[in-house]
């Protein structure tokens, strides 16, 4: 089935929108439903034999609203609706059930209008498009947050390393390490190090740091809590904060731990 989905395309039509490409994805649905390939297939289609196979495959009313049940959506359009949709409106310009416009209650818990061709083709209609638009804002934003979130914290230890190498030895760990880095004296050949998970703000906000992201266990690690603003550093044993999600250190609190 993959070797006969992958074929190149025979006509000169340039992009997946092309009519090959639509034929072959109703052959894709033949497949799923009779669980075979027509015999006439070859490696290399034409569109005249690609229309033989897709007239083969009779789509109805109950594989529609099975098709649609297995992306756990429900098909609300009725048998009745859909025949009367097809005699008035599409057999006059040579289409079929497949360019039907049909109302679905899609995954998200919406009602909303589809066409089944589309739905076949890229499952779109998956979610009615205000959720989908929705989710696409909330991916964008969380790409945008753990991109500044990484460039933040790099920023951070490029500080702290300046500051730290004069008295000790600091080494990046690999990325899932528990330990952001590690350090050990300066003079020491030892291969004893003290882990350091590194949390890192821009600035002071309401009069408060506040330094997140502490829901992970972080047993006998080091937490180096730092302003890139302010330069300030605060360096907590993880046993006195287990317990917490979050600290906010307040502006008449600046002397906890404070190493300058």
């Amino acid at each position: 089935m993959e070797s006969f989905l992958a074929v190149n395309c025979s006509c000169t039509s340039v992009g997946r929108r092309c009519g090959c490409y639509q034929y072959k994805v109703y052959i894709e649905s033949y497949h799923k439903v009779t669980g075979s390939i027509p015999v006439e297939s070859e490696k290399v289609f034409k569109i005249d034999t690609l229309k033989t196979f897709l007239f083969a495959f009779k789509m109805n009313y109950l594989k529609l609203y099975q098709e649609f049940a297995s992306y756990e959506c429900n098909l609300l359009t009725t048998e009745q609706e859909l025949q009367e949709q097809i005699n008035n409106e599409l057999k006059n310009r040579g289409l079929t059930i497949h360019h039907a416009k049909v109302r679905i209650l899609a995954q998200c818990g919406h009602e909303h209008v589809c066409v089944v061709t589309n739905f076949l083709q890229r499952r779109t209609a998956i979610m009615c498009k205000n959720c989908r638009v929705q989710n696409i804002k909330i991916t964008m934003k969380d790409l945008s947050s753990n991109e500044n979130f990484h460039e933040t914290e790099y920023n951070g230890y490029r500080e702290i390393k300046c500051v730290l190498e004069q008295f000790y030895q600091v080494e990046r760990t690999k990325e899932g390490c528990r330990a952001d880095f590690m350090i050990r004296p300066r003079d020491s050949s030892r291969n004893e190090w003290i882990g350091a998970q590194l949390k890192v703000t821009t600035k002071m906000s309401f009069k408060m740091y506040t330094f997140r992201r502490l829901s992970k266990a972080y047993d006998d690690l080091l937490i180096f809590c730092y302003c890139l603003e302010d330069n300030k550093l605060w360096i907590l044993p993880y046993f006195d904060i287990k317990n917490l999600k979050a600290i906010s250190i307040y502006q008449s609190t600046l002397n906890i731990t404070s190493i300058w």
